[in-house]
């Protein structure tokens, strides 16, 4: 299971760091830029671990997609994955995160040491999230009769590989006769003549209109929308579909801060 491989990555750059500890005072980290980029990098990489294991975790057991990667540790707690004090602890080492990926602030060496002198934390938490794993079901909840109405037509084309239902329909906001929003993940490319095929089967067997999303070929935030709103009515590849749910959630949440700026300058350029 990917979890477990990056659980185990994890304790691997834990265990790096360990040892660089011997020579990673804050005045070696000062002079000495080869030890302090590897210090620098490991906690990084231990950390984005733990945070992918975290975002894999909550779409293999559908604890609900996070806004922000602070909310990875919010939802585990809430899950009963973590403590309260473990989830706090993991809040703040993804800030610690956030400061060496976007290096917005310089880091001070006597404070980077002393996180190096912390990393038994992170260590605890990456073992409590473990243990915590080994009994979870990953079967996600029946969606009514749409979604399995769809799931028998889907069933039946080999190629695609999970499926959504997304839209108003996903939230309980339809209307009688609202179209249906329904998301594909196909395994390799699929011809537009295969996707006009899919979509009027699915309104055949519906009764209902229905707009097809290939999130192969899917914008970066329509395919947010799909992962973090839709439920899911296909998953033949669970691991799979977490890899392509975590990346997706990644890459809005990096690209989420820019988003930000530009509508707000959006904003007061038409005040």
């Amino acid at each position: 299971m990917i979890v477990k491989e990056r659980l185990a990555r994890a304790l691997e750059y834990i265990g790096l760091l360990k040892e660089l500890r011997r020579r990673a005072s804050p005045e070696a980290l000062a002079g000495d830029y080869v030890v302090r980029g590897a210090v620098e990098r490991y906690l990084h990489l231990a950390i984005e671990a733990v945070i992918d294991a975290g975002m894999r975790l909550c779409s293999l057991l559908r604890l609900g997609k996070p806004e922000s990667y602070r909310d990875v540790a919010r939802i585990l707690r809430g899950a009963g994955m973590l403590s309260a004090a473990s989830a706090g602890k993991l809040e703040l080492w993804v800030g610690l995160r956030n400061v060496l990926v976007h290096g917005y602030a310089r880091i001070d060496y006597g404070k980077l040491a002393e996180a190096l002198g912390e990393v038994e934390e992170l260590e605890n938490i990456v073992y409590e999230i473990a243990r915590s794993t080994e009994n979870r079901g990953v079967d996600p909840p029946k969606a009514g009769k749409d979604a399995e109405t769809i799931a028998r037509v889907l069933s039946n084309r080999s190629n695609v590989v999970f499926a959504y239902i997304f839209g108003s329909r996903a939230k309980g906001q339809a209307r009688c006769r609202s179209d249906i929003d329904v998301a594909v993940y196909t395994r390799g490319e699929a011809s537009w003549k295969h996707l006009v095929e899919l979509k009027n089967e699915l309104e055949d067997a519906l009764g209902l209109d229905v707009d097809l999303v290939h999130l192969n070929e899917a914008p970066l935030t329509l395919a947010y929308e799909v992962v973090s709103t839709g439920v899911l009515v296909l998953d033949r590849d669970s691991e799979a579909r977490a890899e392509y749910e975590v990346k997706v959630l990644k890459q809005f949440l990096d690209m989420k801060p820019r988003l930000e700026e530009y509508y707000e300058e959006l904003f007061r350029q038409r005040e």
